[in-house]
Order: C-alpha cells, then sequence, then structure tokens
C-alpha cells in the first residue's frame, strides 16, 4: 500500500504537491499531482519515478476500465493501485483511498472529477450568464507567443498530439 499526503501548493494551476511514501522506503518523495474535473479516472503512469515497477507489479490489480484519449485513441492500462492520499488543510487532515489506473503513457498522478470533488479540492456551482442575442459574436485576434517560449510550446505540443491528447487542426472551428 503507498500512502501519501497532499497540500495545495500556492500555485494559481489546479496543481497539488504530494508526498508518497511505500512500505519499501522510508523516505517520503515529493511529486505534482494534476486535477481534472474532466476526468472520469485516477491516472498514473506506469514508468512513474515515484515507485519502483518491481512495486507497481507486486501491487498492480486487474482492472476492467478502458480509457480513451480526447482523440479517441485507446490508452492502454497495465491495471490498478490503491493509494491513500491524506489532505491536510487548516490543521486537519483526512484520509482517502484512491484507486489509480496505471497507464502506459509516462503520466504524472491524475485527480479525477470525483476524487477531486470527494477530497474537498474542487466545488462546484452554478451561474446563470445573460447574452444578448442582439450582439453580433466576434472573433479575437490571436496573441502572439513570446519567442523564448515558442520552442518549448513546440515541443509539449508535438508531445500532447504524439500521445493522443490533442489533434493537429489546420482550419478554424465553430
Amino acid at each position: 500500500m503507498i500512502r501519501a499526503e497532499i497540500w495545495q501548493n500556492g500555485d494559481i494551476l489546479p496543481n497539488f504537491c504530494i508526498q508518497f511514501k511505500t512500505d519499501i522506503s522510508t523516505k517520503w518523495m515529493d511529486t505534482i499531482c494534476l486535477l481534472d474535473t474532466a476526468a472520469d479516472e485516477c491516472l498514473i503512469g506506469y514508468k512513474n519515478k515515484m515507485f519502483s515497477r518491481d512495486y507497481i507489479k507486486k501491487n498492480l490489480k486487474p482492472s476492467r476500465k478502458c480509457l480513451y484519449s480526447f482523440g479517441g485513441h485507446n490508452i492502454f492500462i497495465h491495471g490498478q493501485i490503491d493509494i491513500w492520499l491524506k489532505v491536510t488543510r487548516e490543521h486537519k487532515s483526512r484520509q482517502y483511498k484512491v484507486t489509480f489506473q496505471v497507464v502506459h503513457t509516462p503520466h504524472i498522478p491524475l485527480l479525477s472529477c470525483k476524487a477531486c470533488v470527494d477530497m474537498g479540492l474542487v466545488q462546484f456551482c452554478e451561474i446563470d450568464l445573460e447574452v444578448d442575442n442582439s450582439v453580433k459574436p466576434i472573433i479575437q485576434k490571436l496573441r502572439r507567443i513570446p519567442v523564448s517560449l515558442r520552442k518549448p510550446l513546440q515541443k509539449e505540443l508535438a508531445r500532447l498530439v504524439e500521445q493522443g491528447i490533442i489533434e493537429k487542426e489546420d482550419m478554424h472551428t465553430d
């Protein structure tokens, strides 16, 4: 069993810092966990450095889940593993047993919508938007990407396309 501690990172992004501790090692290891309110399942990559492959093989259980990327590509699942997360807020701690699907892609831990809501990491609220139908919609100009960020952005987009997370689009969409 893996035990983890999670706390708010302080970033504006939906990233949280997690500490994992396995029953093999007494050392705590930090990692970043993504919160994805559009995800149905919690994911973790098979090649994640938080624990050894031997540990995963020992604790891996079969999974009947089928996962697909945004592009519709099938994501290979090795199995599932249970991880305990400890959420600490305002000096109060609570532990949650979360089942992660172990996927073949090099994915950092990702918490699903249900896990985020169950742990109180996100809250949803309803809003009403008033739309004036007499106003004609406009398309905004593309924003220029700073030169220093262009190459890293191109690499990241290529990686996301390769993993089937996004697809290249040559025409504008409605």
